[in-house]
Formats: structure tokens, sequence, C-alpha cells
């Protein structure tokens, strides 16, 4: 298998030539609804690789969003069920926000004033770098590059509002 090399800088700099992201001036009214769910991840060192195809759901709770995703993670013929939530909340008038997790505790800031969201999460000893980037009104991505001692990964998700789930 081919090897990827993680990148270390600006994740903003990986983006195609010609990308344009969508201001969300009301990120609680664009990121409520169901959306479908294609993550693709890759572990740099070993060169292995897993897809995560599912369902997530923003539903409306006092002050945010509770997110919920479910579906199937699957490497080479092997696939187990899996799940995540987060907490999505919003401070009234903002345009800015903070995703949780569901104890509460900080995962990362968000703003898509620009569409575009760099994010930055330290996980004990290793890094989780992020870009949230909203593509239109029905597709919005988000990728994680996770540096340290214990992973290497590289995860990137794509998501569409109101697409048929398709499972390979």
């Amino acid at each position: 298998m081919r090897r990827e090399a993680l990148h270390h800088g600006d994740p903003v700099t990986l983006l195609p030539r010609g990308w344009q992201c969508l201001p969300v001036s009301d990120p609680f009214a664009y990121f409520a609804g169901t959306w479908t769910i294609d993550r693709r991840i890759r572990d740099a060192r070993s060169g292995a690789g897993a897809r995560f195809a599912g369902t997530g759901r923003f539903m409306p709770v006092p002050g945010g969003l509770d997110y919920e995703e479910s579906g199937s993670l699957r490497t080479g013929e092997a696939a187990v069920d899996a799940r995540q939530a987060y907490r999505y909340r919003f401070d009234p008038g903002d345009r800015t926000g903070r995703v949780l997790f569901p104890d509460g505790r900080l995962f990362h800031p968000l703003s898509l004033e620009t569409g575009l969201c760099r994010a930055i999460h330290p996980c004990g000893p290793d890094l989780y770098r992020g870009l949230i980037a909203i593509r239109s009104a029905e597709t919005w991505c988000a990728v994680w590059w996770v540096t340290g001692p214990r992973k290497a990964l590289r995860l990137a998700t794509t998501f569409r509002r109101g697409a048929v789930l398709v499972r390979e």
C-alpha cells in the first residue's frame, strides 16, 4: 500500500485551487436536519485505510443542536457498526459556536462566517488539526489530520443533505 505523509502546516493550503466556500450566517439553520456521511480514513504509518458510511442527524435542543451519527465502518472485508455524538452550541445572535463532546468538554470553536473554519484539539500527546468547509447549501466537508506518538491519521468526511446513502 502507498504510504501518505501527513500535512503539518495550515490545512487550508491543501484545498484545491479555486475552492470556494459558502459563508454561513446562521449555523443552527444550516446544520439542522439529516445528512448522509462518507468518511475516508487513512493511517499514514501503515497505509491502511477504512471507510465509514452512515447518517448524521442534527437535532434542535435549547442552546443549539445535538449531533448523532451512525453507520458502518469498513476496513477491508470487515465491517462494524459505529456511532459518534457531539453537541453544537450557539450563542443567541452570534454566528460562532462551540462543538462539545457529549460530556460537555470543548472539542473546538466553530466559526463559519467565511464558510471555512480551522480547528485544533489537543488529545493527550496527539494533536487534531481540522478544516470545516461549507461547499453549498447541500454539502459540507470536514478534514482532520491527527499527528502524535499514538496516531497518524487523515479523516476526510463529506456530508450531503438529502442524498441517498449508497453502501459499497
